[in-house]
């Protein structure tokens, strides 16, 4: 384990270069803004998720204007969550770009499903169970991707940031708020998500 550590430290600002910096690096291309255009329809035309242009170019917000060069990173993405570890690891094109320590359900009377599973559906500030976005009793915390095949499950963030890497959600993925905007701007609906022991 220390090995693969190891190993991420020094992958970490390789990735940072490849997928979250203004440098054009292989694979990546170079979009220049058109009038009429929009994030959204940048997006949609590249096939890649709004949020992941914006951290490929270190954006703070929407605001675009014509001839401004994006970075644009496209490919594949997918998830991979092990329960014995707490961990869910995020791939781009088959390679290793993060990992993040997560909470569990409890083994015993709400355990995490595992098996192969895609992301259904997305939303930001969700609301649950009829409490809305924001309310301390909601405990969704401030995005919720959706399990393809497990219905109710979800990977989502917490308002109890100290249950990541325990096992006392009710079978879902708990990430931490910053943990799980970050993963949401990369991965589209339909993002292969592997949960297994």
């Amino acid at each position: 384990d220390s090995q693969a550590l190891a190993v991420r430290q020094k992958l970490d600002p390789l990735v940072k270069k490849h997928l979250f910096s203004a440098a054009v690096t292989p694979g990546a291309t170079s979009y220049t803004v058109q009038s009429g255009d929009t994030l959204g329809k940048i997006a949609r035309k590249h096939g890649v998720e709004v949020g992941m242009i914006q951290r490929a170019n270190c954006m703070k917000s929407d605001n675009i204007y014509p001839n401004q060069r994006l970075k644009i990173v496209p490919g594949k993405w997918s998830i991979e969550v092990v329960l014995g570890r707490f961990r869910l690891t995020v791939f781009h094109e088959g390679r290793w770009v993060k990992d993040f320590a997560v909470g569990l359900g409890n083994p015993e009377n709400s355990p995490t499903p595992t098996g192969a599973f895609s992301i259904k559906d997305k939303l930001i500030d969700p609301p649950w169970k009829g409490i809305p976005a924001g309310a301390p009793q909601n405990i969704l915390g401030t995005r919720w991707m959706g399990l393809e095949g497990a219905p109710s499950y979800g990977i989502h963030g917490t308002t109890q940031p100290d249950t990541i890497g325990k096992p006392l959600s009710a079978g879902c993925v708990r990430m931490l708020n910053a943990d799980v905007e970050f993963l949401y701007d990369l991965v589209p609906v339909g993002t292969a998500v592997l949960i297994r022991e």
